[in-house]
């Protein structure tokens, strides 16, 4: 507070009138202004200590920030946030892929060079058809599910669609035609937004793959396909999550992966 009252007192007129002597009610009152300073000047001091893991009150924001799921107010979960936010790595396949292995995902980054067709790639992943080798639903042509072949974007994106359960039209209702909706409901369905893959090859590059191991045409190097891997079900969330917070935006991710 002596520093801030120090630049007050530099402020006032060189008169005996506004000297501010220690023994004046004035001075004490000019003195008692300066803790409003102080009070700001701490006020800032917390901001700025928000920008650290370490010393951040808004925990869960950072945790939000870089994907931390089990989010604690503790020396682990610290630690954790100051390891991601000191990384350097950058947005390349090598440093996505390290990123992915450390956390304990076995996964291969792949870019789309030379260029191929994205839906080519993730379209000949098999669907597992109960009847199977390996499969067994009490009917030869059940199919299982798909393994694989999701793309991923920037997370996802839904539209909340209200089920409706009055229409216009009906014997206790009238709002001109018969196909009109009414707008009474009680409950939403989520519809999420499906992207379609272009069919323009100059933009084929904005993609890439993971997956496992990948095979490429001995004469283009083009990538002609790309093992399946297995992700835990559990660890899904993590898993995209990692993903969505190095890539670049720009990018779309063809995952060659099957969650188990």
């Amino acid at each position: 507070m002596d520093r801030f009252f120090l630049i007050l007192k530099k402020l006032f007129p060189t008169g005996d009138a506004f000297l501010l002597s220690v023994d004046k009610n004035w001075a004490k009152f000019v003195y008692s202004l300066t803790a409003l300073f102080d009070d700001f000047r701490t006020y800032i001091n917390l901001i700025y200590l928000d920008l650290f893991p370490d010393t951040t009150r808004s925990l869960e924001l950072w945790c939000e920030t870089f994907g931390l799921s089990n989010c604690k107010n503790d020396s682990n979960t610290r630690m954790d946030l100051a390891t991601a936010w000191k990384s350097r790595g950058g947005q390349g396949a090598d440093y996505l892929q390290t990123i992915l292995n450390s956390a304990g995902f076995n996964v291969q980054v792949h870019e789309n060079n030379p260029p191929v067709d994205p839906d080519v790639l993730l379209s000949s992943i098999p669907w597992m058809v109960a009847g199977g080798e390996y499969a067994y639903a009490g009917n030869t042509t059940a199919i299982a599910g798909k393994t694989g072949g999701d793309l991923l974007v920037n997370g996802s994106i839904v539209t909340n669609i209200p089920l409706y359960n009055s229409f216009a039209g009906a014997s206790y209702m009238s709002a001109g035609n018969e196909l009109a909706v009414a707008g009474l409901y009680d409950k939403f369905t989520t519809k999420e937004k499906v992207y379609k893959i272009t069919n323009d090859p100059d933009l084929w590059g904005g993609y890439f793959f993971i997956g496992g191991d990948v095979t490429r045409d001995p004469v283009t190097h083009k990538i002609t396909a790309i093992e399946n891997v297995s992700i835990p079900t559990d660890r899904k969330a993590d898993f995209l999550r990692l993903i969505l917070r190095i890539k670049p935006a720009q990018t779309w991710v063809g995952l060659l992966v099957s969650y188990v």
